[in-house]
């Protein structure tokens, strides 16, 4: 949108404007540069950093537009425009998680576009022509200095940031992190986050390093399923799509199966380095690189007893995994009377209609159970799961000891297929 009002006509681009305006925003953001520092809601997040981008994008088109040559280089401007435009994306989607443990392509980029717009309005100011020389050069003194002053609080706010983390590394897949935290009076907890969001934990005092924690509590969905499942006689085989820390493996029992399905490989390496579940587990566990549903299409019939769909990247549900055609997936891959375990824990998005509508369709129950851990709880985290079942007395008492409830699957949601899905109408804000 900015660069058709800077470049449509030489009065798009108010100068007087936006120029004045730069260092303020500029300044907002760079206060409120990391996830958590702006602590409003995610509408207000959104409108916040769009709003940002729309005056950084307005003063840099427009600055641009004034630099256009005569009609004969035009050609030869464009293009270089063009060649900016794919420069800029290889870094971001190529260099940069490369040469950065986390996201820091905003910081240099606000830093940039200061240092851009700077150079040319200091080039303005300092044009030998005007009469008002000396101002003009205290002016351009001040823009530089504050550009400056900007660049060396960027640049130490994020060399700073991850500090106290015993490992972070980014790949393709986004920013993994692992910390150790020691609570008063309590055992001592190591973390793994995928960018804010916790993926797992693990008690590290010696003997409690198979204790399900977070999400994974014996109140939460699959605490409840997987108590259910471990008192039936027989091994039980276990599918999961996401890995996390492995925490899953801590059910596991001798002679049981747990298969996991995991898209990144920097997120096995952890599990199998930092974290003990998959070493330590009774069961026989394996870990399979890829795309979880790709992976299921190409392997057959597993039976799994249980299917755990638990795959997250950062607090975002892969809409690929939520579809009429992924559910029937899941339903070859298990047993008879298996179970589907879904966990929608998030934030922002509702999920529990989208499952109960799918459940619907495969005329299958779906059974909501909310888990709010006591405050002295510290080890266990609030956990949202819809357990997905064919087998109506099973899910009656999942139900009953969840204190959760079966699901209507007539709820007016629209059915999510690998053709449709309405994210937006799953915010929670809109809701």
């Amino acid at each position: 949108m900015s660069l058709i009002i800077c470049f449509e006509s030489d009065t798009g681009y108010r100068r007087s404007l936006f120029l004045p305006l730069l260092p303020v925003v500029l300044l907002l953001v760079a206060v409120n540069l990391f996830p958590g520092d702006l602590e409003v809601g995610i509408i207000s997040q959104v409108a916040f950093f769009i709003g940002a981008l729309l005056v950084f994008c307005m003063v840099c088109h427009g600055e641009l537009a004034r630099l256009k040559p005569s009609p004969e280089h035009l050609t030869g401007f464009y293009l270089m425009v063009a060649l900016g435009g794919a420069l800029g994306g290889l870094f971001v989607a190529v260099i940069s998680p490369q040469v950065f443990s986390n996201y820091f392509e905003l910081a240099f980029g606000i830093v940039l576009c200061a240092a851009v717009v700077a150079v040319t309005v200091v080039g303005d100011l300092l044009r030998p022509a005007s009469r008002l020389l000396w101002p003009r050069r205290v002016l351009a003194l001040t823009v530089i200095a504050g550009t400056a002053v900007l660049g060396v609080y960027v640049l130490g706010r994020v060399q700073g940031y991850d500090r106290g983390y015993r490992l972070v590394e980014r790949d393709f897949y986004g920013v993994s992190s692992v910390r150790d935290s020691g609570l008063s009076g309590a055992d001592p907890i190591r973390k793994l986050y995928s960018g804010t969001i916790v993926h797992g934990e693990e008690l590290l005092a010696p003997g409690k390093e198979l204790t399900p924690i977070s999400y994974y509590g014996p109140t939460s969905g699959l605490g409840l399923l997987m108590h259910e499942e471990n008192r039936r006689s027989g091994p039980t085989r276990v599918g999961v799509i996401g890995l996390g820390a492995g925490t899953i493996a801590a059910f596991g029992r001798r002679g049981d199966t747990y298969r996991f399905y995991e898209i990144d490989p920097l997120d096995i390496s952890i599990a199998k380095t930092w974290f003990s579940f998959l070493r330590l587990s009774p069961a026989h566990v394996s870990v399979t690189s890829g795309d979880g549903r790709l992976s299921l299409e190409r392997e057959p019939s597993q039976h799994f007893n249980v299917l755990v769909a638990d795959a997250f990247n950062g607090d975002a549900v892969p809409v690929q995994l939520m579809t009429f055609q992924a559910f029937q997936l899941y339903f070859r891959q298990l047993a008879p009377g298996g179970v589907l375990a879904v966990n929608i824990s998030n934030r922002f998005l509702n999920l529990a209609p989208v499952v109960a509508r799918l459940a619907g369709a495969l005329a299958k129950q779906a059974v909501f159970i909310e888990n709010q851990p006591e405050q002295s709880e510290q080890t266990y985290s609030k956990s949202l799961w819809v357990l997905v079942t064919g087998n109506r007395s099973l899910a009656a008492r999942l139900a009953k000891d969840g204190h959760g409830e079966i699901l209507n699957p007539d709820n007016g949601t629209r059915l999510w297929t690998d053709d449709y899905s309405n994210v937006l109408g799953a915010l929670k804000a809109l809701q």
